[in-house]
């Protein structure tokens, strides 16, 4: 079973237009155990750019090292039957330098990853669970 630690989100000014922008950190456990960290971006009068995120995924426990996990980057969006998703480079997201993440997967590494379902999984409990995302969408989602 999954379960999402849902932290306040912190919210912002965009440097472009001054709009409020909203980043979210998220723990996951699978199990009772520390299992992955995600990040979401994004920024209410960007919509039309959805929200880009970071997933890294392995093992968070005590006595565990960045080396013992990856990172994949996505920009996730609305169409009007389903939501989708677009792996990216996680070195280009906002969270490329933070080293804690782990190893940060190209979108090429990602799609070929035998760790790639487990993503995508998050992805839809993202989609399922997630408050904020769920309301920046501004509608159910379905997947």
């Amino acid at each position: 079973m999954i379960e999402i630690e849902f932290n306040e989100p912190f919210k912002s000014a965009c440097e472009c237009c001054n709009d409020e922008t909203t980043a979210l950190t998220r723990l996951v456990k699978k199990n009772g155990d520390a299992y992955a960290v995600y990040y979401g971006y994004f920024v209410e009068a960007h919509r039309d750019q959805g929200m880009t995120g970071i997933i890294s995924l392995g093992a968070w426990g005590e006595g565990t090292f960045p080396t013992d996990r990856i990172a994949v980057g996505f920009v996730m969006w609305v169409e009007p039957e389903d939501y989708q998703v677009r792996l990216i480079n996680a070195a280009e997201t906002p969270w490329g330098d933070a080293e804690i993440l782990g190893r940060k997967l190209t979108w090429e590494e990602a799609q070929d990853h035998p760790d790639i379902d487990e993503v995508f999984q998050m992805m839809d409990e993202i989609v399922d669970k997630d408050p904020e995302v769920r309301s920046f969408f501004g509608r159910s989602l379905v997947h």
